[in-house]
């Protein structure tokens, strides 16, 4: 099907995956750079993580969102890179309907501390940490914004009075939400999963100049400066004070310039150097407008 659909009209110099699937694509362009952009631990089941073997056995650069997954990456590929998500709040793009709808679900804590969260809810998220913060904090509101998993639904309903549930934006309602957070929260239970990975919502609080308290989750702690980390609820609860009571408008300056500097444009470039990096380490085994 993909060499039907793809492969008589259109021949890229470079292919970049998402998905480990796609090692199907190594037949239809044998002479394409493949570049596998590992974003998440994906190889959750057997046959993810079989077709993650061959994709790797077939690409020439790796790109992996966490350090961890570079960790694991390299016992099966010679050329693995760090490489962190970007950030974009989408501020050329205006929509006042939207805006207007998502100012509505937030005007009823208009005089309350928001402590706010993007991102899938489902199994990595804690419950019992989130329920413990909304009992010790009764004049905070605590705010999901994402799309509910089955899994939790049962979980959801025994959530705290001052915890809501708006569910998911599009991703240019993100900045509409980020302005109503006093807090940006990361209530994430530790995991096979949670420690390979690189929440995007972590850069997408900072960008917004907006203070963050996440649980200790490993890629996390490495947040320049800009993000506290706690190592259990009592100490979660408490940071999140700290955090609203110290934040000050120097501190949100810093915080908005350095999300400027994590872009995707700014991650493009450092792809575009470990292209020119790998090019000129196998040269003359790759080239491009051409074969190999």
């Amino acid at each position: 099907m993909v060499r039907t659909v793809l492969g008589r009209a259109y021949y890229p110099d470079i292919i970049i995956s998402f998905d480990p699937v796609f090692h199907l694509l190594n037949v239809t362009y044998p002479n394409a750079l493949k570049i596998y952009y590992c974003a998440d631990h994906l190889a959750t089941n057997t046959v993810v993580a079989d077709a993650e073997v061959r994709l790797l056995s077939a690409c020439d650069i790796v790109i992996a969102a966490s350090r961890r997954l570079c960790e694991d990456l390299r016992i099966r590929h010679p050329y693995v890179n760090y490489l962190p998500h970007g950030v974009n709040l989408l501020p050329e793009y205006k929509d006042d309907i939207l805006e207007a709808r998502i100012d509505k679900v937030f005007a009823p804590f208009r005089n309350r501390v928001v402590l706010g969260f993007l991102g899938n809810i489902g199994e990595s998220v804690d419950f019992d940490l989130i329920n413990y913060v909304a009992r010790r904090k009764p004049d905070c509101v605590i705010v999901l914004v994402g799309l509910q998993a089955a899994s939790i639904s049962a979980r959801v309903k025994f959530l705290a009075r001052n915890v809501v549930c708006p569910g998911p934006v599009p991703s240019i309602g993100i900045k509409y939400c980020l302005k109503h957070f006093d807090v940006g929260i990361v209530p994430y239970v530790r995991s096979k999963y949670i420690s390979r990975s690189n929440p995007i919502k972590i850069m997408q609080y900072v960008a917004a100049g907006i203070p963050v308290v996440s649980t200790n989750v490993e890629e996390v702690c490495s947040g320049n400066g800009f993000v506290y980390h706690c190592n259990n609820y009592e100490e979660f609860s408490e940071t999140v004070r700290i955090a609203h009571e110290t934040n000050c408008p120097e501190l949100i300056r810093q915080r908005i310039e350095y999300g400027k500097e994590q872009s995707w444009g700014r991650r493009i470039e450092e792809l575009d150097k470990m292209i020119g990096g790998f090019i000129a380490r196998e040269k003359p085994t790759v080239v491009l407008n051409g074969s190999r």
